[in-house]
């Protein structure tokens, strides 16, 4: 489960440089030069901390709330094998693109993700 997590997050991480930036050129160089930078210790402090306004505790807590959460379900799933069948499934995506959208903050926030 672990490799496919892994495998799965850096697939879309990938990809998600590909469509963000506007060349093919810019996306490669960014590709190889992922590895072997040292952190951006602002990083942390401004997308974290400040936009949400949370303290680190928090953000720890809310992060280890949220692995908790992932592991309880995946190990609900396993148990029980509760599968989703597709009429439902169809019937949830407005709902919780619904849900996104009441969710998305007010004005632009410094996110990739709220840019299109």
């Amino acid at each position: 489960m672990v490799w496919a997590w892994v495998i799965t997050q850096s697939v879309v991480f990938l990809s998600w440089l590909f469509f963000a930036l506007p060349t093919v050129g810019q996306a490669w160089w960014a590709v190889t030069h992922l590895l072997g930078q040292s952190a951006d210790a602002q990083f942390v402090q401004k997308v974290y901390l400040e936009v949400t306004g949370l303290d680190r505790t928090q953000v720890l807590a809310s992060l280890l709330l949220l692995f908790g959460g992932m592991g309880l379900l995946h190990a609900w799933d396993r148990m029980l094998k509760v599968r989703l069948n597709w009429p439902l499934k169809l019937g949830l995506v407005p709902l919780l693109l619904y849900v996104v959208w009441q969710l998305t903050p007010e004005g632009g926030l410094p996110y990739i993700y709220f840019n299109f």
